[in-house]
């Protein structure tokens, strides 16, 4: 078809048919200039929600390793706690006045574990701060009552606390490992 043989066949002019070829393209042109300026937009905002996104799990992450540093930190308590008086001999030691204990880091840490802002951790995440402060609460009343009870313990009470020291300190360290491994996992994860 040539624009000789459409002016024939609809009676326009060539001047009519110019007039609607500009006025066919100049809306084709308003059309395209809008299809670019929304997709500008959705592209704008796809980034936007994007970054969002990225410092969302920066900040995600950065709270695990909180989370996992507190939980080292408890470890380390409960390893002092162990060479401080985790047996007979220390205990008589501590009692005598020869050793100190100090424990001074448990209510920091468990002060730290019960500030963390759960609401902003990953569902992964939220039982890690209750399990730590949760050894760390067992082992101050462990600490506690063989503290408050050195003179009327005998070698299966002490044999149960220094179980039980093993045992919080075990429980920390794998709960050390399944945070490292879930800080691992969220920083592969890929954005989307």
């Amino acid at each position: 078809m040539t624009p000789s043989y459409l002016c024939m066949s609809t009676d326009l002019s060539s001047n009519d048919m110019a007039a609607w070829v500009q006025a066919i393209g100049s809306i084709l042109a308003i059309a395209g200039a809008v299809g670019i300026a929304i997709w500008q937009m959705r592209r704008s905002q796809a980034n936007a929600l994007k970054l969002e996104r990225i410092g969302q799990r920066e900040s995600e992450i950065d709270l695990a390793k909180t989370i996992r540093e507190l939980c080292k930190r408890s470890a380390a308590l409960v390893t002092y706690t162990i060479g401080a008086i985790g047996d007979r001999q220390k205990i008589h030691e501590f009692t005598t006045g020869r050793k100190n204990y100090y424990d001074g880091d448990l209510e920091y840490l468990k002060t730290a574990l019960g500030s963390m802002p759960l609401h902003m951790l990953p569902s992964r995440f939220v039982k890690f701060p209750l399990f730590v402060r949760s050894q760390l609460g067992q082992l101050q009343l462990n600490t506690e009552a063989v503290l408050k009870n050195r003179g009327t313990l005998d070698a299966a009470d002490l044999d149960a606390f220094s179980k039980s020291l093993d045992a919080t300190l075990g429980n920390l360290e794998a709960a050390y490992g399944e945070i490292d491994l879930e800080i691992q996992r969220a920083e592969a994860a890929p954005i989307l």
